[in-house]
């Protein structure tokens, strides 16, 4: 994306293996990649605050994974299509728990 640096392995002229990316957003990644995309092992550093560091597959969070937000809540486990989809604890900045199931970046049981 135009204003975005990438510093790391190429292959066929595409980032793949490791490297770190500096996107005009504001947001870095640094970690794995194939084939252009984010795969694999990585770290998200967001403009918002928030941070995120597990599995990525085909460009987004994808398996396990930890986010910590900007508010301060922390949460881990899993990931499916860039967002919190099987079991997880997210763990409040007040201390309070909750350990459950997430479908859809939401908690349902």
């Amino acid at each position: 994306a135009k204003g975005s640096v990438y510093e790391g392995k190429w292959k066929e002229g595409k980032k793949w293996g490791y490297g770190t990316a500096r996107y005009a957003s504001g947001n870095v990644y640094e970690g794995e990649w194939k084939a252009n995309e984010k795969e694999g092992k990585g770290k998200m550093w967001y403009a918002n605050g928030n941070v995120y560091e597990g599995d990525f597959k085909a460009d987004r969070k994808e398996g396990k994974g930890k986010m910590w937000y900007a508010s301060g809540n922390v949460y881990v486990g899993d990931f499916k299509a860039d967002v919190r989809a099987g079991k997880g604890r997210l763990r409040y900045k007040s201390g309070k728990v909750q350990v459950g199931r997430y479908e859809g970046d939401k908690l349902v049981g």
